[in-house]
Protein backbone atom coordinates (compact mmCIF):
# COMPACT_ATOMS: atom_id res chain seq x y z
CA UNK A 1 0.00 0.00 0.00
CA UNK A 2 1.50 3.30 -0.87
CA UNK A 3 -0.20 6.82 0.10
CA UNK A 4 -0.71 7.34 -3.53
CA UNK A 5 -2.68 4.51 -4.44
CA UNK A 6 -4.59 4.34 -1.02
CA UNK A 7 -5.50 7.80 -2.08
CA UNK A 8 -6.56 6.78 -5.45
CA UNK A 9 -8.89 4.72 -3.98
CA UNK A 10 -10.40 7.09 -1.68
CA UNK A 11 -11.11 9.56 -4.23
CA UNK A 12 -11.90 7.37 -6.49
CA UNK A 13 -15.04 6.14 -4.33
CA UNK A 14 -16.02 9.39 -4.11
CA UNK A 15 -16.17 9.69 -8.28
CA UNK A 16 -17.89 6.28 -8.35
CA UNK A 17 -21.13 7.98 -5.70
CA UNK A 18 -20.82 11.04 -7.59
CA UNK A 19 -21.29 9.03 -11.18
CA UNK A 20 -23.44 6.09 -9.74
CA UNK A 21 -25.64 7.84 -7.49
CA UNK A 22 -25.82 11.91 -7.04
CA UNK A 23 -25.88 12.22 -11.19
CA UNK A 24 -28.90 9.64 -11.66
CA UNK A 25 -30.85 10.93 -9.00
CA UNK A 26 -30.21 14.17 -10.43
CA UNK A 27 -31.50 13.21 -13.72
CA UNK A 28 -34.48 10.95 -12.22
CA UNK A 29 -35.33 13.90 -10.60
CA UNK A 30 -35.77 16.19 -12.85
CA UNK A 31 -37.19 13.99 -15.74
CA UNK A 32 -39.71 12.60 -14.03
CA UNK A 33 -40.25 16.11 -12.15
CA UNK A 34 -40.31 16.01 -8.58
CA UNK A 35 -39.87 18.47 -6.13
CA UNK A 36 -36.44 18.18 -4.17
CA UNK A 37 -38.09 19.88 -1.32
CA UNK A 38 -41.19 17.67 -0.85
CA UNK A 39 -38.58 14.25 -1.46
CA UNK A 40 -36.29 15.86 0.87
CA UNK A 41 -38.08 16.97 3.14
CA UNK A 42 -36.04 19.95 3.76
CA UNK A 43 -38.66 22.78 3.59
CA UNK A 44 -39.27 21.22 7.12
CA UNK A 45 -37.50 22.54 10.14
CA UNK A 46 -35.27 19.66 11.81
CA UNK A 47 -36.42 19.04 15.72
CA UNK A 48 -33.66 18.18 17.88
CA UNK A 49 -35.68 15.47 19.80
CA UNK A 50 -36.09 13.45 16.27
CA UNK A 51 -32.01 14.46 15.86
CA UNK A 52 -31.00 12.82 19.36
CA UNK A 53 -33.74 9.59 18.39
CA UNK A 54 -32.62 9.23 15.29
CA UNK A 55 -28.95 9.52 16.46
CA UNK A 56 -29.38 6.70 19.41
CA UNK A 57 -31.06 4.30 16.77
CA UNK A 58 -27.78 4.48 14.32
CA UNK A 59 -25.75 3.64 17.53
CA UNK A 60 -27.79 0.79 18.67
CA UNK A 61 -27.55 -0.70 14.83
CA UNK A 62 -23.39 -0.76 15.10
CA UNK A 63 -23.10 -4.04 17.39
CA UNK A 64 -26.11 -5.48 15.60
CA UNK A 65 -24.90 -5.05 12.88
CA UNK A 66 -21.37 -6.23 13.57
CA UNK A 67 -22.75 -9.13 15.49
CA UNK A 68 -24.81 -10.10 12.41
CA UNK A 69 -21.71 -9.58 10.03
CA UNK A 70 -19.38 -12.40 12.33
CA UNK A 71 -22.36 -14.65 12.68
CA UNK A 72 -23.35 -15.20 9.11
CA UNK A 73 -19.47 -15.60 8.35
CA UNK A 74 -19.80 -19.33 10.81
CA UNK A 75 -22.98 -20.30 9.08
CA UNK A 76 -22.33 -23.37 7.83
CA UNK A 77 -23.73 -22.75 4.11
CA UNK A 78 -21.10 -25.13 2.44
CA UNK A 79 -19.98 -24.07 -1.10
CA UNK A 80 -21.52 -20.36 -0.98
CA UNK A 81 -19.85 -19.89 2.17
CA UNK A 82 -16.42 -20.21 0.51
CA UNK A 83 -17.38 -18.51 -2.47
CA UNK A 84 -18.74 -15.85 -0.18
CA UNK A 85 -15.51 -15.51 1.75
CA UNK A 86 -13.06 -15.15 -1.47
CA UNK A 87 -15.52 -12.20 -2.68
CA UNK A 88 -15.84 -10.84 0.92
CA UNK A 89 -11.90 -10.68 1.27
CA UNK A 90 -11.25 -9.04 -1.65
CA UNK A 91 -13.76 -6.15 -0.87
CA UNK A 92 -12.64 -5.81 3.00
CA UNK A 93 -8.90 -5.37 1.64
CA UNK A 94 -10.18 -2.48 -0.51
CA UNK A 95 -12.46 -1.16 2.46
CA UNK A 96 -9.60 -1.41 4.67
CA UNK A 97 -6.85 -0.21 2.40
CA UNK A 98 -9.28 3.18 2.19
CA UNK A 99 -9.61 3.18 5.79
CA UNK A 100 -5.13 3.11 6.40
CA UNK A 101 -5.09 6.35 8.61
CA UNK A 102 -2.36 7.33 10.69
CA UNK A 103 -3.18 11.18 11.23
CA UNK A 104 -6.20 13.06 12.06
CA UNK A 105 -6.60 14.90 8.59
CA UNK A 106 -6.64 11.46 7.32
CA UNK A 107 -9.29 10.66 9.43
CA UNK A 108 -11.33 13.84 8.36
CA UNK A 109 -10.85 12.98 4.80
CA UNK A 110 -12.30 9.48 5.47
CA UNK A 111 -15.00 10.70 7.45
CA UNK A 112 -16.05 13.11 4.71
CA UNK A 113 -15.59 10.43 1.86
CA UNK A 114 -16.64 6.97 3.34
CA UNK A 115 -19.09 8.41 5.73
CA UNK A 116 -20.39 11.90 4.74
CA UNK A 117 -20.78 12.08 1.21
CA UNK A 118 -22.14 8.03 1.00
CA UNK A 119 -24.82 8.90 3.69
CA UNK A 120 -26.10 12.11 1.41
CA UNK A 121 -26.37 10.34 -1.36
CA UNK A 122 -27.39 7.00 -0.83
CA UNK A 123 -30.33 8.90 1.76
CA UNK A 124 -31.84 10.84 -1.11
CA UNK A 125 -31.65 7.72 -4.11
CA UNK A 126 -32.66 4.60 -1.62
CA UNK A 127 -34.45 6.56 1.10
CA UNK A 128 -35.90 9.57 -0.98
CA UNK A 129 -36.48 8.29 -4.73
CA UNK A 130 -36.69 4.85 -4.61
CA UNK A 131 -38.84 4.53 -1.50
CA UNK A 132 -41.60 7.26 -3.12
CA UNK A 133 -41.43 5.46 -6.28
CA UNK A 134 -42.42 2.50 -4.84
CA UNK A 135 -45.07 3.64 -3.01
CA UNK A 136 -46.69 4.72 -6.40
CA UNK A 137 -46.54 0.93 -7.15
CA UNK A 138 -47.25 -0.73 -4.00
CA UNK A 139 -50.72 -0.46 -2.07
CA UNK A 140 -49.12 -0.66 1.38
CA UNK A 141 -46.47 2.08 2.72
CA UNK A 142 -44.45 -0.35 4.34
CA UNK A 143 -44.27 -2.51 1.13
CA UNK A 144 -42.22 -0.03 -0.30
CA UNK A 145 -39.85 0.39 2.67
CA UNK A 146 -39.38 -3.49 2.72
CA UNK A 147 -38.36 -3.05 -0.86
CA UNK A 148 -35.96 -0.22 -0.51
CA UNK A 149 -34.35 -2.36 1.81
CA UNK A 150 -34.41 -5.08 0.14
CA UNK A 151 -32.63 -3.27 -2.98
CA UNK A 152 -29.96 -0.68 -0.34
CA UNK A 153 -29.12 -4.45 0.78
CA UNK A 154 -28.42 -6.08 -2.81
CA UNK A 155 -26.86 -2.67 -3.98
CA UNK A 156 -23.46 -3.30 -1.50
CA UNK A 157 -22.74 -6.70 -2.91
CA UNK A 158 -21.71 -7.97 0.34
CA UNK A 159 -23.57 -11.73 1.17
CA UNK A 160 -22.68 -11.76 4.90
CA UNK A 161 -23.21 -7.93 5.76
CA UNK A 162 -26.36 -8.33 3.79
CA UNK A 163 -28.65 -8.83 6.89
CA UNK A 164 -27.01 -6.26 8.88
CA UNK A 165 -27.54 -4.06 5.83
CA UNK A 166 -31.23 -5.21 4.74
CA UNK A 167 -31.79 -3.63 9.01
CA UNK A 168 -29.98 -0.51 8.63
CA UNK A 169 -31.78 0.20 5.15
CA UNK A 170 -35.11 -0.68 7.28
CA UNK A 171 -34.54 1.13 10.04
CA UNK A 172 -33.32 4.57 7.41
CA UNK A 173 -36.71 3.96 5.50
CA UNK A 174 -39.07 4.14 8.74
CA UNK A 175 -37.20 7.08 10.18
CA UNK A 176 -37.75 8.86 6.72
CA UNK A 177 -41.21 7.67 6.52
CA UNK A 178 -42.33 8.53 10.16
CA UNK A 179 -40.44 11.84 9.81
CA UNK A 180 -40.95 13.24 6.38
CA UNK A 181 -37.23 14.34 5.81
CA UNK A 182 -34.06 13.25 5.30
CA UNK A 183 -32.23 14.80 7.89
CA UNK A 184 -32.81 12.62 10.32
CA UNK A 185 -32.08 9.65 8.19
CA UNK A 186 -29.12 11.15 6.70
CA UNK A 187 -27.94 11.99 10.55
CA UNK A 188 -28.36 8.33 11.51
CA UNK A 189 -26.44 7.26 8.44
CA UNK A 190 -23.58 9.53 8.74
CA UNK A 191 -23.33 8.71 12.65
CA UNK A 192 -23.49 4.94 11.57
CA UNK A 193 -20.79 5.14 8.88
CA UNK A 194 -18.75 7.69 11.09
CA UNK A 195 -18.46 5.31 14.01
CA UNK A 196 -17.32 2.89 11.97
CA UNK A 197 -13.90 5.17 10.45
CA UNK A 198 -13.61 6.43 13.82
CA UNK A 199 -13.23 2.99 15.80
CA UNK A 200 -11.13 1.85 13.04
CA UNK A 201 -8.72 4.62 13.34
CA UNK A 202 -8.52 4.35 16.96
CA UNK A 203 -8.27 0.30 16.35
CA UNK A 204 -5.26 0.71 14.40
CA UNK A 205 -3.67 3.24 16.51
CA UNK A 206 -3.93 0.66 18.99
CA UNK A 207 -2.31 -1.58 16.96
CA UNK A 208 0.36 0.58 16.55
CA UNK A 209 0.82 0.63 20.68
CA UNK A 210 0.43 -2.96 21.14
CA UNK A 211 0.64 -4.95 18.46
CA UNK A 212 -2.84 -6.53 18.56
CA UNK A 213 -5.98 -6.07 16.11
CA UNK A 214 -8.75 -6.56 17.49
CA UNK A 215 -12.38 -7.09 15.76
CA UNK A 216 -15.45 -8.56 16.38
CA UNK A 217 -15.21 -11.36 14.12
CA UNK A 218 -12.58 -12.99 16.62
CA UNK A 219 -15.19 -13.09 19.40
CA UNK A 220 -16.37 -16.39 16.75
CA UNK A 221 -13.49 -17.61 15.81
CA UNK A 222 -13.20 -21.39 16.50
CA UNK A 223 -9.37 -20.54 17.30
CA UNK A 224 -10.01 -17.13 19.26
CA UNK A 225 -7.33 -15.96 16.75
CA UNK A 226 -6.22 -12.14 17.04
CA UNK A 227 -4.19 -10.02 14.71
CA UNK A 228 -0.65 -10.06 16.44
CA UNK A 229 2.06 -7.74 14.41
CA UNK A 230 4.58 -9.94 12.32
CA UNK A 231 7.31 -9.33 10.38
CA UNK A 232 7.57 -7.36 8.01
CA UNK A 233 5.73 -4.37 7.49
CA UNK A 234 4.48 -3.38 10.74
CA UNK A 235 2.38 -0.78 10.00
CA UNK A 236 -0.82 -2.37 8.97
CA UNK A 237 -2.69 -5.49 9.92
CA UNK A 238 -3.62 -8.16 7.16
CA UNK A 239 -7.47 -8.48 6.97
CA UNK A 240 -7.31 -12.26 7.56
CA UNK A 241 -4.37 -13.09 10.33
CA UNK A 242 -1.77 -16.03 9.23
CA UNK A 243 -0.90 -19.04 10.99
CA UNK A 244 1.84 -17.67 13.48
CA UNK A 245 3.08 -18.96 17.05
CA UNK A 246 1.74 -16.53 19.08
CA UNK A 247 0.28 -16.95 22.66
CA UNK A 248 -3.46 -16.93 21.75
CA UNK A 249 -5.43 -14.64 24.26
CA UNK A 250 -9.13 -14.48 25.07
CA UNK A 251 -10.59 -12.29 23.21
CA UNK A 252 -12.47 -10.47 26.31
CA UNK A 253 -8.78 -9.85 27.18
CA UNK A 254 -7.87 -8.17 24.66
CA UNK A 255 -11.41 -5.82 24.42
CA UNK A 256 -10.52 -4.83 27.73
CA UNK A 257 -7.11 -4.04 26.22
CA UNK A 258 -8.34 -1.77 23.23
CA UNK A 259 -11.29 0.47 25.77
CA UNK A 260 -8.28 0.67 27.74
CA UNK A 261 -6.10 2.04 25.50
CA UNK A 262 -9.29 4.08 23.58
CA UNK A 263 -9.65 5.49 27.24
CA UNK A 264 -6.04 6.61 28.20
CA UNK A 265 -6.20 8.36 24.69
CA UNK A 266 -9.63 9.80 26.15
CA UNK A 267 -8.02 11.01 29.55
CA UNK A 268 -5.59 13.64 28.99
CA UNK A 269 -8.22 15.54 26.46
CA UNK A 270 -10.77 15.67 28.65
CA UNK A 271 -9.09 16.72 31.82
CA UNK A 272 -7.44 19.53 29.24
CA UNK A 273 -11.25 20.66 28.19
CA UNK A 274 -12.33 20.77 32.17
CA UNK A 275 -8.94 21.95 33.59
CA UNK A 276 -9.30 18.86 36.14
CA UNK A 277 -6.48 16.73 36.65
CA UNK A 278 -9.03 14.52 38.24
CA UNK A 279 -11.64 14.49 35.56
CA UNK A 280 -10.69 10.68 34.54
CA UNK A 281 -12.06 9.30 38.57
CA UNK A 282 -15.35 11.43 38.04
CA UNK A 283 -16.47 10.81 33.94
CA UNK A 284 -14.99 6.83 33.02
CA UNK A 285 -14.94 3.83 35.13
CA UNK A 286 -11.51 2.17 35.88
CA UNK A 287 -11.33 -1.00 33.82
Amino acid sequence: RTAIGINVLRWGNLLQFIAFMAIPAVLITLIAQYKFSEISGFAKKPQVNKLLGATLMALGMIPLVALSTALFKHLPLGDFARVFAVFDTKRQAIFEAMLDMETLPELFVCIFILALMPAIFEEYVFRGLITNMAAQSFRKRRTAILFQAFVFATIHFSPFEFAGIFAMGLLFGIIYTATGSLYYSVLAHFIFNASTVIVHFFTLQHFQKTGIFFNVESCFSPTRRIHHRHSGDLRRPFPYPQKINHEQLHPARHLRIFLCDCRDRLYPAVARYLGDTHVRDCLFLRL
